[in-house]
């Protein structure tokens, strides 16, 4: 029942960046009313108008029927905020940046081999001709995104009139810049919770490699110390002792 999912219906609704409705709107008289005007290469959200409700049969009233104009704009953008999104880009970072590592290693060596032969080429005499060698550029993936539909309701219901041209215009292109800026910072989001995540990873892989053998054997040393025998005291049982070191290890 109604019309207002008409909008994603495709043969209901302009195509966008199309410069003018489908359909001609007739005033009262039955006279062409003006036309919707896009700029060349304007794209717009697709929408219907429906210029009196009371006359459209689609059109229920849960109430008193009012007399006025309605229009749906279809909110449709691509989100990426969600745990497959994110997953892929880590793991899309970390690839990218292992290549960049590889690439730049790749680079300093070939410049360090080209350096020596010139050097070698000089001291002979001879003319030394480098070589060059181009590298592939690394670029990220796009992120995984998800369609999601919505739509933006207005109506002039209650004040027995038509909307203005400029009303729809502007209702048009408030939804497009609101789906455009919408996507702008979902992408700005995800980018940033992925960023964190790698730099949190690449500081527990330096930890590691740096650190943690080092740390690992401080541990071990203060919960020996721990349960070392102390003069005059009986030695703990082997119980007490696992305890006691698991307890250092813990706290240290």
């Amino acid at each position: 029942m109604g019309m207002t999912f008409d909008v994603f219906e495709e043969d209901k609704v302009p195509v966008e960046g199309e410069v003018a409705p489908v359909k001609v709107e007739l005033d009262e008289e039955g006279n062409p009313l003006p036309q919707l005007k896009f700029e060349a290469g304007e794209v717009i959200p697709k929408f219907l108008v429906v210029s009196e409700v009371v006359r459209e049969p689609k059109i229920h009233f849960f109430k008193v029927p009012r007399l006025g104009s309605y229009m749906a704009v279809r909110l449709e953008y691509q989100t990426c905020l969600f745990e497959e999104a994110y997953d892929a880009g880590v793991a899309d970072m970390i690839r990218v940046a292992d290549l960049r590592r590889t690439q730049d290693e790749e680079k300093t060596s070939h410049e360090a081999s080209q350096a020596e032969l010139k050097a070698q080429a000089e001291a002979d005499g001879e003319t030394f001709k480098g070589e060059e060698k181009k590298y592939d550029n690394i670029e990220s993936k796009a992120y995984l995104t998800r369609k999601v539909q919505l739509v933006c309701c207005l109506n002039t219901m209650g004040q027995d009139r038509r909307f203005t041209e400029d009303e729809k215009l502007f209702a048009l292109r408030t939804v497009q810049k609101y789906r455009d800026r919408w996507e702008q910072s979902e992408r700005e989001n995800l980018k940033a919770d992925i960023a964190n995540k790698v730099a949190g990873l690449e500081a527990d892989r330096q930890y590691k490699e740096s650190y943690d053998a080092i740390d690992q054997q401080e541990l071990e040393k203060c919960a020996e110390e721990s349960v070392a025998p102390k003069e005059g005291v009986d030695p703990p049982t082997e119980e007490v002792k696992q305890s006691t070191m698991k307890k250092c290890r813990f706290t240290s």
